[in-house]
């Protein structure tokens, strides 16, 4: 909590600690979905050693770009019951109480994180640009990173991202089990994992650095025409 109340990061020994000791459970070894963790490149690498220590790998990572500004009202906005058996989150704009500041569920007061307030969440973001925005770089590289936005100003919120996040999903799972992949499908996904650069004039996902990129989830080092289907 020190370090959460100041807009800081936990740091990696603690983190690491805890994640390395989590991922020994056995209702994790069928696969599991991390959620703020890695959060520094550092752990990223460590996280990448105990996966392959295992014979285990990053199917893919998901990142959601929001603009600053519909960020920090999110963060601000937002309010936590204050009855611990409930703790229904609320946002004062997108998601009001019925009753200001009463909780629909319970009735008990709601209140603002100490975190949330506008000088540390503006913390947090900066935090963030420093330590975590590198991590989407790191898994760029890899070729496992899938950005997306995720916005209130261009009406793309939960659904078009989760409709998003799926396909990428069921593609990369078809790709890593041999799968024949169609040619939109392929194109869609090289468009948001690796931008213009993964499609071509034609609307074909047939970049070589993309088709290599591709290949190399798989392990494989032929590369493929996507245009017709990996």
């Amino acid at each position: 909590n020190e370090y959460i109340t100041k807009g800081e990061l936990v740091p990696d020994e603690i983190t690491v600690e805890l994640i390395t000791s989590r991922l020994k459970e056995d209702d994790v070894q069928n696969g599991l979905i991390l959620d703020g963790f890695p959060r520094t490149v550092n752990q990223a690498k460590v996280l990448d050693e105990m996966l392959t220590k295992d014979g285990k790998k990053i199917d893919i990572v998901v990142n959601l770009e929001t603009p600053e500004e519909e960020i920090l009202e999110r963060i601000v906005n937002r309010r936590i019951c204050s009855n611990s058996a409930c703790k229904t989150i609320y946002n004062t704009v997108l998601n009001p109480s019925k009753v200001d500041g009463i909780c629909d569920k319970c009735g008990s007061e709601l209140l603002q994180r100490d975190d949330d307030k506008l000088e540390k969440a503006k913390n947090r973001l900066e935090v963030y640009h420093r330590e975590t925005a590198p991590v989407a770089d790191y898994y760029k590289e890899t070729g496992v990173l899938y950005s997306t936005v995720l916005s209130q100003a261009v009406n793309r919120m939960k659904n078009e991202v989760a409709a998003d996040v799926t396909l990428a999903d069921r593609v990369l799972k078809d790709f890593y089990t041999g799968k024949q992949i169609s040619a939109e499908d392929a194109k869609k996904v090289a468009f948001v994992m690796y931008g213009e650069s993964g499609v071509n004039k034609k609307g074909d996902a047939t970049a070589p650095r993309v088709q290599k990129r591709k290949l190399s989830f798989a392990g494989m080092e032929t590369e493929a025409d996507a245009s017709k289907g990996i």
